[in-house]
C-alpha cells in the first residue's frame, strides 16, 4: 500500500511575507516531484481564515484574501488534490475521503507551520488511526526557529522519535520492491 503525501499551507501569502521559507518550499516541491509516483495521492492544503472562525476571533484577520490563501502555483502542478481548510488541521472530510479512496494508512506530512497546522494535522491523523510521519527537513514555521523546534519536540513526543526524521530516511514500496528484486 502506498503512503499519501500531505503538503500543508504552502500558500502565496506566507511565502511572500516570509522569504526565509522559500528554501524549504523549494525542497518540498523537489520532494513532491521526485517521489510523486511513490505516493497513492499528493494533497496540498491551504489554511483559510473564515470570518467568525476561532482564528479570526482569537488570533487575527489575515489569510482571507485570495492572494494570501492561494496555494503556491508550482505545487498545484504536482498535487492531485488541492483543499482549503478553515481550521488548523488539514484533515478535512475531503482529505480523509481521498486517503480512504487510495487506501493509505501511512501519511507523510510536510509544510508550514510546524508548531500549528502541521502539528494539528498530525494529531488529527493519529487520532483517526493513520500512521503520520513528518520529514523534519521539509517543515518550517513562519514565526522562526523557536516555534519550529517546539513543534518538532511536540511531534516527536506525540508520534515517536522514529516517525519524525529527514526525508532522506523515508522508504517507499518502490524501494522495497527494488531491494526484493536484487536479493533474488
Amino acid at each position: 500500500m502506498l503512503p499519501a503525501l500531505l503538503i500543508i499551507d504552502l500558500q502565496d501569502g506566507p511565502l511572500d511575507e516570509h522569504p526565509e521559507l522559500r528554501p524549504v518550499a523549494d525542497r518540498i516541491l523537489a520532494h513532491a516531484r521526485e517521489h510523486a509516483q511513490d505516493y497513492g495521492v499528493v494533497v496540498a492544503t491551504g489554511f483559510r481564515n473564515d470570518p467568525g472562525s476561532s482564528y479570526d476571533r482569537l488570533v487575527g484577520d489575515d489569510l482571507r484574501h485570495p492572494s494570501e490563501v492561494a496555494i503556491w502555483e508550482p505545487l498545484r502542478e504536482v498535487a492531485g488534490l488541492v483543499v482549503e481548510s478553515p481550521t488548523y488541521s488539514s484533515l478535512t472530510p475531503r482529505v480523509q475521503q481521498q486517503l480512504v479512496h487510495c487506501g493509505a494508512r501511512e501519511v507523510h506530512v510536510i509544510g508550514i507551520d510546524t508548531d500549528q497546522c502541521v502539528l494539528a494535522t498530525v494529531f488529527a491523523l493519529f487520532d483517526a488511526g493513520y500512521e503520520p510521519r513528518v520529514f523534519d527537513d521539509l517543515v518550517a514555521s513562519a514565526s522562526g526557529s523557536t516555534p519550529h523546534e517546539a513543534g518538532l519536540v511536540a511531534l516527536r513526543r506525540a508520534i515517536g522519535e522514529d516517525r519524525v526524521h529527514p526525508a532522506s530516511e523515508a522508504t517507499f514500496d518502490s524501494d522495497r520492491s527494488t531491494n526484493d528484486q536484487r536479493s533474488d
